[in-house]
């Protein structure tokens, strides 16, 4: 199954081009935030150019699955009066890394 025939050349491009997590992360921490309460697709995202932080996590597992890795969304429970975080997290010398 090919889980990025959707995706454009010009998209490919990018996913291409981010093999490594730093690099990822890197990008990701470059794209304005998304203050809106939404959970976009990663195709979206690329689209509007805007990210919060569990459409980075999608994101980011997206990347990391279209360079073979197998990427685990984590996410992290916050208080009543503050937002959950959802990280991405990838294996590397069998030990997990956000």
């Amino acid at each position: 199954m090919n889980y990025f025939s959707g995706f454009s050349e010009k998209e490919l491009k990018i996913f291409k081009q981010l093999d490594t997590p730093k690099k990822i992360q890197d990008w990701l921490g470059k794209i304005p935030v998304n203050f809106k309460g939404t959970c976009w697709s990663p195709k979206k995202v690329l689209a509007k150019n805007k990210v919060n932080c569990i459409e980075g996590a999608i994101l980011a597992a997206a990347i990391l699955l279209f360079h073979k890795q197998k990427p685990l969304l984590l996410d992290l429970k916050s208080v009543d009066h503050d937002y959950d975080h959802v990280v991405a997290l990838f294996k590397k010398n069998k030990k997990w890394g956000p």
